[in-house]
């Protein structure tokens, strides 16, 4: 029987990732996605690393400045009629709510999209998202306590009434305003080896196109120092790494290299969770520690995903209750961010940074289009994007051990300290 075959972009990645078990696992096979390497980091933010004790100092001081500098110029606003603890109350990715959450962000896709920096708060003054881009320059006032004026109302031309739109933020620029850049250095994604692959999905075959204007495959890579087995509960079974960071001897030298080479990214990052999300940050720092598996790695947030030019449906982070950090980079149009639970759209270009209640917020990704053509580096188009969270599961399990715990005790498996030291 004759399928019908598709090679839009979209569809194929929206195929892809819906399958599951065997299916799944022979579309990786043939596919693989990339392991983690350091050009898909601008130099701006890979070349340095934290083993040269005073450029640490030193970095580390700026980019605490930096960060306190969005803190105290960016505009914070309150969603009216949003309270944080609903959302946490709700079940999770039920498929009405994704259902829902898709109708929103077609409803939202005509809108104007929000590129500028900010924090967004709930009626109870709840940290709900964060965003670090372009802003205006200058001191912005800080929200008071029924202060209706700092309300956010969410609607289709709302980005542009309040100076927060694109053209707003060009008009500044061309006019001789200041106007700085809150996140990340942009980046590209690696290249590929040129072969054409394709899978049947429900009797239809998706192919990936030439690798010029289309992704070459589509997927994710978890990068966690240490979680349990799915299914499993962690104080009986213990944790471990993923298998995406000790998988074979192959692999190794390359994830030693990506943590060794995203250091500064991973210091910038975690400066802006420090002032953005406070409470979060003291917590997850001493249990980062706890459970670090690579000492490369600052911290404070345990697992990092890579997920490899998927288009993303709405859904909530499952592993997670606390907030999330997502950037993206690449060649591509499209994109924008939707947190269809407060009605909020944000450009989300490469180099943008949102840090988000990502686990009770449900959010998603507007469909995307790889921009054609290879750069002199043979880089490929396409969008990657990066999750950096804290598994919820680990954060009950580590909380309270000592430092390099997981690493003395093989993530619980070879007992307390208690039973440690009586075995002497």
């Amino acid at each position: 029987m004759s399928t019908t075959a598709v090679t839009d972009p979209i569809l194929v990645s929206q195929a892809a990732s819906k399958l599951t078990s065997r299916n799944k696992t022979l579309l990786n096979k043939t596919t693989g996605i990339p392991l983690p390497d350091p050009c898909l980091l601008d130099p701006a933010v890979r070349h340095r690393t934290h083993s040269n004790n005073q450029w640490a100092k030193w970095f580390c001081r700026d980019a605490a400045h930096d960060a306190k500098h969005w803190k105290n110029n960016t505009p914070t606003y309150c969603i009216k009629g949003v309270w944080l603890q609903d959302f946490i109350q709700c079940p999770k990715n039920t498929a009405s709510a994704k259902n829902e959450a898709l109708r929103t962000m077609r409803e939202m896709s005509t809108w104007e999209s929000d590129e500028a920096s900010g924090m967004f708060l709930d009626e109870h003054y709840q940290p709900l998202v964060a965003y670090f881009t372009r802003r205006r320059a200058g001191p912005a006032p800080k929200l008071a306590p029924l202060d209706y004026n700092y309300y956010y109302i969410p609607g289709p031309n709302t980005p542009l009434s309040m100076g927060r739109s694109s053209d707003n933020l060009d008009w500044a620029a061309e006019e001789g305003e200041k106007v700085y850049f809150d996140g990340i250095q942009d980046s590209e994604d690696p290249h590929e080896d040129g072969v054409h692959r394709s899978f049947i999905h429900e009797g239809t075959e998706y192919i990936y196109e030439d690798h010029t204007v289309a992704s070459e495959c589509t997927g994710a890579r978890h990068l966690v120092h240490a979680w349990p087995d799915q299914g499993h509960d962690p104080i009986i079974y213990g944790l471990h790494p993923s298998a995406d960071m000790v998988s074979n001897i192959h692999w190794a030298p390359h994830i030693h290299a990506y943590f060794e080479n995203t250091q500064k990214l991973a210091i910038l990052l975690g400066e802006m969770f420090r002032v953005s999300f406070p409470a979060f940050y003291a917590k997850y720092e001493a249990v980062f520690l706890a459970g670090r598996w690579t000492v490369t790695d600052p911290g404070p947030l345990l697992g990092r995903v890579l997920v490899w030019k998927l288009q993303v449906m709405p859904h909530q982070d499952g592993l997670d209750a606390g907030p999330s950090i997502i950037f993206n980079m690449g060649k591509f149009t499209g994109g924008e961010c939707y947190i269809t639970d407060l009605k909020l759209k944000l450009k989300y270009r490469p180099g943008d940074v949102i840090i988000l209640m990502g686990g009770a917020l449900y959010h998603g990704i507007g469909p995307w289009k790889p921009l054609p053509g290879i750069t002199e580096d043979g880089i490929t188009p396409g969008r990657v994007s990066n999750v950096w969270f804290f598994p919820h599961s680990s954060f009950r399990v580590l909380e309270n051990k000592e430092p390099g715990w997981a690493l003395k005790f093989a993530g619980g498996l070879r007992g307390t300290d208690t039973e440690s030291d009586s075995s002497d």
